[in-house]
């Protein structure tokens, strides 16, 4: 169908806007759809236009499809209506403009103090010299020096595994954004706080939305 179709097509229906609500990311267009109005803010059904706007709506908008871990796709929807400008002596033709919102994946970083026993404490300052973890995967442990592990060591680290997994997967950072339920954590130097707490660095990764460019 060409564009003097689709115009006759369009005004026959009695036709005064259509919506593409659509999104898309991961490096591809994901699913849209096309709804139609008339004067009456009334749905109209008119499949046969989908096909003319499913090639059109691409050769006049510009969609950002491309994700880069940090931006992860935009959604929204694609105004059309039929601008007649024949009196300044302009074709009449479709008009498209985009209203959409980009979404990002940031991540806050913030320091939660945990409290251990003397003995999990002991144990960490004497075998241990950082550790890190996920919420995909129990801490890894970085031991300071060559020990043999005995039951007892095993029986300390596997509690302090317990605490930091209930802990780490509890913690709900402070933001207006939407959390994601992925995260990480890692300790390093120093490895207690004036207070003998065991510190640990949280990474959490939040969805920030943004007006999107037309």
């Amino acid at each position: 169908m060409g564009k003097e179709q689709a115009i006759a097509l369009w005004n026959n229906k009695g036709i005064v806007r259509a919506e593409m609500e659509f999104y898309c990311g991961g490096d591809e267009m994901g699913d849209y759809s096309f709804v139609y109005f008339n004067a009456d803010d009334e749905v109209v059904e008119c499949c046969d236009l989908d096909d003319f706007f499913d090639r059109a709506v691409f050769d006049r908008v510009e969609f950002y499809v491309n994700s880069d871990g940090h931006y992860m796709g935009e959604s929204g929807t694609v105004h059309i209506e039929l601008e007649d400008d024949e009196e300044y002596g302009e074709e009449i033709d479709f008009t498209y403009s985009k209203s959409a919102q980009s979404e990002w994946q940031e991540t806050i970083t913030n320091t939660i103090n945990i409290h251990l026993t003397d003995e999990q404490i002991e144990y960490l300052k004497e075998y241990v010299s950082s550790f890190n973890g996920g919420s995909d995967e129990n801490p890894n442990f970085n031991y300071s020096k060559d020990f043999i592990m005995t039951d007892e060591h095993e029986r300390i680290e596997k509690e302090i595994t317990t605490i930091l997994n209930e802990t780490t997967s509890d913690y709900e950072p402070e933001t207006d954004n939407e959390l994601n339920e992925w995260y990480n954590y890692q300790n390093e130097e120093p490895m207690f706080n004036e207070h003998n707490e065991l510190l640990v660095e949280m990474n959490n990764e939040v969805y920030v939305y943004t007006d999107s460019e037309d």
